[in-house]
């Protein structure tokens, strides 16, 4: 009999899966009464997910040397002009260069005659209605942590925004109001959304006026889901890891093209060879497009164009889903977090390798921790055997990692493995 992997040893498949998270909560315009709230609750979230959170208002903390040592700025409820030009091109560094930001409510308040930051917020406010009209939130987006669980019918209270310029078009919107319960103004109302700002990630919510929010589960998961994807940035682990591929250039020849009487496209292979690993990889899949990322060049997870497909009902070859292998039927994601074909989403694994005693196997390979754009596709999944065409056959504790092109243009960028041992 196979033995069981003892699940509490089981890393996640973040890659900053403890962020250190800045709060910063200056006014010099309207002050709202939800800051302690916010403050209390991020720093509740981060004594149960482990992270740790500092809050201030002191905008002399915008500085290179300080704001190295986090992953995150949260601007929770900010208003007015709250950082001099020093202190704005502090922020710029630290974004651009692969850090996260989110903003909470009236971050959109904020630095109106900073274009960086009109940028990175997404949009401004211009005005909004009385407040408290329960209004029924629409999640248009769920290949992200912070709208993938939204429950389908989301009505709620709060202070719902116009805006100077519509967002749409220049942010990734994941969720907007139903205009049938919006008065006076019906029109496109997105209110939560993401996007890349340089190598850095920056996502906003609109919602979180009043001080009540910061008790409601629904809305504490959406803030969560945002912080912990805005946190990942673009970086790698510096100085654990193996550059797989970069892109087009592959400087450091660590892959290599081949093909085979199983494969009717090119497929890439690297040159060195991985057990346990976190394999992070970004890319982007054209209509209709597929590809295949081969963990040992044997267990096979699904790259494809899944835009259409049922959010909760996946089939076994659509993305983040186990194709099938020896003696199983395939595992399909478990939910739909494919970002579209115009976005470049990003797939984070970590993977144990089979294991092996005299010769036998005694214990299956298993994706531990799949993520799709941050969001758990796979779980814990066993796998018994090689996937149907793999391009080994046969199961080893050690085997490279395969790019296996099926139809369509499906490109990849910022590819690398860091070796674990599990």
């Amino acid at each position: 009999m196979l033995s069981l992997l003892a699940a509490a040893a089981m890393p996640t498949a973040w890659v900053i899966p403890n962020p250190h998270v800045l709060v910063f909560t200056k006014t010099t315009g309207f002050r709202h009464d939800n800051i302690p709230s916010a403050i209390a609750a991020i720093k509740k979230m981060g004594q149960e997910h482990d992270f740790q959170v500092d809050a201030t208002e002191d905008a002399s903390v915008f500085n290179d040397e300080n704001l190295k040592k986090y992953d995150l700025v949260c601007f929770a409820s900010t208003t007015g002009d709250i950082l001099d030009d020093n202190q704005q091109k502090a922020l710029e560094r630290f974004v651009e260069g692969g850090k996260g930001w989110m903003g909470i409510h009236s971050a959109s308040d904020t630095e109106y005659d900073w274009p960086w930051y009109g940028q990175l917020v997404g949009a401004y406010f211009r005005t909004h209605p009385p407040g408290g009209q329960h209004v029924f939130v629409q999640i248009e987006n769920r290949g992200n942590p912070s709208t993938n669980e939204m429950p389908r019918f989301w009505v709620r209270p709060d202070e719902w925004y116009e805006w100077r310029e519509n967002p749409r078009g220049k942010v990734i919107v994941l969720a907007s109001l139903d205009e049938s319960f919006y008065k006076p103004n019906p029109q496109d109302h997105p209110i939560a959304w993401c996007h890349w700002q340089g190598k850095g990630r920056a996502w906003y919510t609109e919602m979180g006026h009043f001080k009540e929010a910061y008790e409601e589960p629904t809305y504490l998961k959406h803030l969560y889901g945002g912080l912990m994807w805005a946190a990942q940035g673009s970086r790698r682990l510096a100085g654990s890891e193996d550059v797989v591929f970069k892109g087009e250039d592959n400087p450091d020849k660590q892959v290599k093209a081949i093909s085979t009487g199983n494969y009717t496209l090119l497929s890439l292979v690297s040159t060195k060879s991985f057990g346990d690993c976190h394999l992070h990889i970004e890319f982007k899949a054209g209509k209709g497009a597929s590809a295949g990322l081969q963990l040992q060049g044997r267990y096979e997870l699904e790259v494809k164009d899944s835009v259409g497909a049922a959010w909760n009902h996946m089939a076994a070859t659509d993305c983040g889903s186990i194709l099938p292998s020896q003696g199983t039927s395939g595992a399909p994601a478990s939910t739909n977090a494919y970002d579209g074909t115009d976005n470049w989403n990003s797939y984070d694994i970590v993977f144990r390798a089979p294991r092996f005693r005299d010769g036998h196997k005694v214990e299956n390979a298993r994706f531990v921790e799949v993520r799709l754009n941050g969001v758990v596709v796979q779980k814990n999944q066993e796998v018994s055997g090689s996937t149907d065409k793999a391009l080994y056959t046969n199961e080893s504790g050690q085997g490279p990692f395969v790019i296996h092109f099926g139809g369509g243009q499906v490109d990849f960028r910022d590819v690398w493995m860091k070796k674990l041992s599990l």
